[in-house]
């Protein structure tokens, strides 16, 4: 079976002698090019070639426009909105609140030609509709309303502010040069095929047709010889429910008949191909990557033509993880489909910039996540360092490495600067946006002439175009960095990356649209997944269903039909066709399979030459892989490392709870000094709140041991100087506000119930004091070797009471009384009981009980305060029934807990092993 492009070119070649002198019009620029392969293919001779092109550049052509980028749109849209708003105007960051989906609205009224006073006079009585009755509207619904009245005045000086600029948006350029209701004028038409040599006119593989296109298409018909060529099958012309065939079935009522002969008569490709389908499901886009390379690499594919294979993709962000899962075979492959700069490594770098000048601009800090982002991405290396002389690649390791040491979570600007020192321009921060445009732009040049790949220039150089084009109109008026940030984004959406490849040779990589009226006889579709294909419907217009019905503008199901019709012609020709659908739901994506799947499996099937099959796919793991068992033989040399280590350094009670739960965690830790990689949360970190609080504790217990006096002020005090290590800067919002008002809160409440408890003890008249915060504890202790351990350790509060010398270890997390209650020795060491907690707290009573002036002492508490809860009681440790600690029970802790764990951290025949998942 011959593809659509061949057909045409032979058709051509039969009906026009002097085909130099025939205009064909396409739907893109791959169709101009297949197009002009395909004529080359077929002539018998040497020819000289017809004049080819896309609707989009005909348009313009007649229009005497070019297609302003979004950007240029907006820039343009604001400066009109000024010029009819006087002093009146909203600021650029409330103007973008709206101005996007308006432009979205304007190119879609234009496209369909319809009268913009109609349309906006019409949402204007909805509003006032929709308000009637009520007493007094809203400042919003005024808003509204008065914004629907100022609109077509608006795009009335934003056209001609464009056209005099020679731009215009794509709906306008197709209105412009071809009116809804009469079509572009004869006198127009003749002068452009004057101009270009034109005597016959052929259209090739159109689908639906707004209204400008459709009168265009008539009035052409009616005044030149005309071909039309439909790239259409039988099973969805024919069938008044398949939403593929709506708008060609709507193009058989509006066009001339002669114009429509493919339509009413048109070839039934499914009804006699041999097509095997296969529906692929796998969990992931790295899985689906992975299939579609293993389908590349499968000796059905490599026995078959690679040239007449295509791989499209309906998500963007598959590209990177298919190409990297191509097999090593394939030498050659295209990719047609581009890449947003929004999604290249490049601009995540430079937006970090934009985000340094925002956060400054918003609070007057930075993030420890932005200030490390800025840190790792090359870009902020090169600005910081400049260009490498030697070739290796730049660092800046020791900025990171300082920044986790610190644990802040928010940095100043000038503590930043303190950081850095040097060429730290881009993170003091500039005066405006001007100053900062032009530093960015000097850099960016610098960067790029030290460039040498294509592929690494071309973001750079779209980027310092985009910095020009704002610079240039950012002189006007002062931009927020906010503002700056969003037109940037916006212009980064907007423009692609285009990949230079042959598109005659190998796997063609595309997306859905680039492959209109090309034929392959493999194609390979993913993500087949509903909200992908077709596409989720978005909210992004203004303009109602109402409005949409009463004026012929395309409903989202309109578009949904436009999609359908590029999946089912794409496959009508061809002989193998694999779906592939992501089974996982990430996101907001669903894991339902795309309906246009299901609807072919049900419709297709009927046909004799279809063969369907469904696969469940899953990524093999390698078992090697996998985590084993890990631990540490207790060898003569580790036991020396670690007896040094007790010896020199001690046991504490956090590194002796360690052990018990995990030995290896407890070995690399304490023993080699192999800490976890520091890592700073974007939420404020449970220990850096127990830091704080216990700065507090510290503050107020130390301020009354030295006055009796229980001093309130100073919570206030305390917790500005400690708040201000992790929350620099004057400007809070969001989560970290309402974490410093959590400590805020946790901390009135503790002190205040302190205070009362204090008060309490001193009316009673009860012997009290509280004789050391925050005490270091330090004692040795012999084994049965002889060798002789430190222990040491730092307790939060040691109160003397009565009868008894209580031990207060402060929690600001959450913890069980069973925690602290235990019945035999044994069950301290036994991991799988839990008691760590107890076991820290009779390590620190009896650290206290081995201090000279406490031999004495008969009798000892140790207990729990939570600062969370302060109204709760302390909880105490008890032991087998009761909370009191004489001497004996301590040396009972030591002779029967103490010495068996140390013992056992230094027997050869228990290893270090790892016991977190047991």
């Amino acid at each position: 079976m011959s593809d659509f492009l061949s057909r045409v070119a032979v058709n051509i070649l039969e009906s026009f002698s002097k085909i130099h002198r025939v205009a064909i019009l396409v739907t893109s620029k791959r169709t101009e090019r297949a197009l002009r392969r395909a004529l080359m293919d077929e002539a018998a001779s040497p020819i000289i070639s017809p004049a080819i092109f896309t609707i989009e550049q005909f348009m313009m052509d007649l229009s005497g426009l070019s297609t302003a980028n979004t950007m240029d749109q907006l820039i343009v849209l604001y400066d009109s909105y000024k010029k009819i708003k006087n002093n009146n105007a909203e600021s650029l960051e409330d103007f973008l609140k709206w101005s996007p989906t308006v432009l979205k609205d304007f190119d879609e009224i234009e496209r369909f030609g319809v009268d913009i006073d109609k349309v906006y006079k019409d949402l204007k009585e909805i509003e006032s509709i929709s308000q009637w009755g009520l007493e007094e509207p809203t400042k919003l619904m005024t808003r509204r309303i008065n914004l629907w009245k100022e609109i077509p005045e608006l795009f009335k000086v934003f056209q001609k502010n464009m056209e005099n600029e020679r731009i215009g948006t794509p709906g306008h350029i197709f209105n412009s040069a071809s009116p809804a209701n009469t079509g572009p004028s004869l006198e127009k038409i003749k002068n452009w095929s004057k101009q270009n040599e034109i005597d016959n006119f052929v259209f090739v593989g159109f689908n639906a047709l707004p209204q400008p296109e459709l009168a265009l298409f008539k009035k052409i018909e009616e005044n030149y010889k005309t071909q039309t060529f439909w790239d259409v099958d039988e099973h969805y012309i024919h069938n008044p429910k398949a939403e593929a065939g709506k708008h060609l079935r709507d193009n058989i009522k509006q066009l001339p008949k002669a114009m429509t002969e493919d339509l009413v008569n048109p070839p039934a490709s499914f009804l006699t191909s041999k097509i095997e389908f296969s529906v692929l499901k796998a969990n992931g886009n790295i899985a689906i990557a992975k299939a579609i390379g293993e389908i590349l690499d499968s000796p059905k594919l490599k026995t078959s033509n690679y040239n007449k294979c295509a791989v499209v993709l309906t998500d963007e962000k598959l590209l990177i993880p298919v190409l990297q899962a191509f097999p090593d075979e394939i030498f050659e492959a295209n990719v047609t489909m581009g890449m947003a700069l929004h999604s290249t490594n490049f601009y995540s770098s430079l937006d970090v910039l934009f985000q340094l000048q925002e956060a400054k601009e918003i609070s007057g800090s930075y993030s420890s996540k932005l200030l490390e982002s800025s840190f790792k991405n090359s870009i902020c290396c090169y600005i910081y360092y400049g260009p490498s002389s030697s070739g290796q690649s730049l660092n800046m390791n020791a900025q990171i490495k300082a920044l986790k040491d610190s644990q802040k979570i928010y940095w100043s600007v000038n503590e930043t600067l303190d950081l850095l020192r040097k060429h730290s321009e881009f993170w003091g921060g500039f005066d405006n946006s001007n100053s900062f445009l032009k530093a960015l732009e000097k850099k960016l040049i610098s960067y790029s002439s030290n460039l040498f790949s294509t592929w690494e220039k071309e973001p750079v150089e779209l980027c310092i175009k985009a910095i020009r084009r704002i610079s240039g109109w950012n002189g006007s008026l002062t931009l927020k960095f906010h503002t700056l940030r969003q037109l940037f984004r916006q212009f980064a959406k907007e423009s692609p990356i285009n990949f230079i490849g042959e598109p005659f040779e190998g796997i063609q990589i595309m997306g859905l649209l680039e492959t209109r009226n090309l034929d392959f006889e493999t194609v390979i579709i993913a993500p087949c997944n509903e909200g992908v294909l077709p596409s989720q419907r978005g909210n992004s217009s203004f303009l109602t269903n109402d409005i949409r019905k009463a004026h012929k503008i395309f409903f989202p199901r309109d578009n949904e039909a436009i999609t359908a019709y590029h999946t089912y012609r794409l496959i009508q020709r061809a002989k193998q066709v694999y779906f592939l659908v992501n089974n996982n739901s990430e996101g907001l994506h669903s894991s339902e399979t795309s309906r246009f799947v299901q609807q072919m499996e049900f419709e297709l099937s009927q046909y004799s030459g279809v063969s369907w099959k469904n696969h469940e796919l899953e990524l093999e793991l390698n078992p090697s892989t996998l985590d084993q068992d890990r631990e540490i033989i207790n060898s003569s040399r580790v036991i020396q490392r670690t007896l040094k280590k007790l010896i020199e350094k001690g046991l504490s009670p956090s590194s002796g709870s360690t052990y018990i739960r995990n030995p290896y965690k407890f070995y690399l830790t304490f023993i080699l000094g192999i800490q976890e990689e520091k890592t700073i949360e974007d939420r404020l970190p449970a220990n850096i709140r127990g830091n704080i609080l216990h700065d507090l504790h510290q503050d107020l217990y130390t301020n009354y041991n030295s006055t009796l006096l229980w001093d309130f002020n100073k919570v206030k005090t305390s917790l500005e100087k400690s708040l201000l290590k992790y929350f620099p800067g004057s400007n809070i919002s969001g989560h970290l506000l309402l974490e410093k008002k959590v400590i805020q809160k946790i901390a009135n409440d503790w002190s205040q119930n302190e205070g009362r408890r204090i008060k309490r003890k001193k009316e009673k008249g009860e012997k009290w004091k509280v004789s050391f915060v925050e005490e270091f504890l330090e004692s040795s202790l012999e084994l049965s070797n002889g060798k002789i351990i430190k222990i040491r350790g730092k307790a939060d509060r040691i109160e003397e009471w009565e009868k008894y010398w209580v031990i207060i270890d402060l929690k600001t997390g959450s913890f069980k009384k069973n925690d602290i209650q235990f019945n035999q020795w044994s069950d301290l060491l036994d991991r799988a009981k839990k008691k760590d907690k107890a076991f820290q707290l009779l390590m620190y009573t009896w650290l206290l009980s081995r201090q000279e002036k406490f031999e004495s002492i008969k009798k000892f508490k140790a207990g729990i305060s939570s600062m969370r809860h302060p109204t709760k009681a302390i909880s105490y440790l008890n032991w087998d029934g009761k909370a009191d600690l004489e001497h004996k029970d301590l040396v009972d802790f030591e002779n029967f807990v103490l010495v068996p764990l140390i013992e056992s951290i230094l027997n050869p025949e228990i290893p270090f092993r790892d016991t977190l998942e047991l």
